[in-house]
């Protein structure tokens, strides 16, 4: 009797460790699927994010190129910082020089002529915004800056901190964090 209860006890736990595993392995070939697909998702916001600050730094650009009222003050880049929703407006020359600037006078602002700051003074040669691109603060913050030409000399530079991309995207992260532990 109990030579035939071992027998049938091992027979059972195989059939369940078989029928584990296959369910397991369908559980995690669906999770690879949900990853692919938030990847794309993450994707998409990041794209979505930097469509709208690219648009609107052409919208600056192109108010100051066409409009002949424009001020470039920065009253007018404080104006269109909170219009617009920006961390930061600036208009830049082609040396990176700040020329109006939508920050106090006492704040910290990016010196532009800083070689790290390259990538924003293509759109003089190539007549196109800029890439958009990140920069970490002293104080933790990360900046995502998109350009703009208004003219041969001058470009606008809009700053947006990434906290409410970095949101979205976290989520995501801590999402995965708190499934893939359980996963065999």
């Amino acid at each position: 009797y109990v030579i035939v209860s071992c027998a049938v006890f091992s027979i059972l736990s195989q059939e369940m460790r078989r029928f584990y595993k296959k369910d397991i392995k369908q559980i995690v070939s669906g999770m690879e699927e949900e990853f692919g697909q938030r990847a794309a998702h993450e994707k998409s916001q990041k794209e979505a994010f930097d469509k709208a600050y690219t648009a609107k730094a052409r919208f600056i650009a192109y108010s100051a190129g066409k409009d002949t009222t424009f001020e470039r003050t920065d009253e007018k880049m404080k104006t269109y910082k909170d219009q617009l929703k920006c961390t930061r407006v600036f208009l830049v020359d082609r040396n990176g020089g700040i020329t109006a600037r939508s920050t106090a006078e006492g704040d910290k602002v990016p010196d532009f002529t800083r070689n790290r700051y390259n990538e924003l003074r293509t759109v003089f040669d190539e007549d196109k915004t800029a890439t958009p691109f990140e920069v970490e603060t002293k104080d933790g913050k990360t900046i995502r800056y998109y350009a703009a030409k208004i003219d041969e000399n001058t470009e606008v530079v809009v700053g947006k901190d990434t906290g409410d991309l970095t949101g979205i995207l976290s989520y995501e992260e801590d999402w995965k964090r708190g499934i893939l532990p359980f996963l065999p």
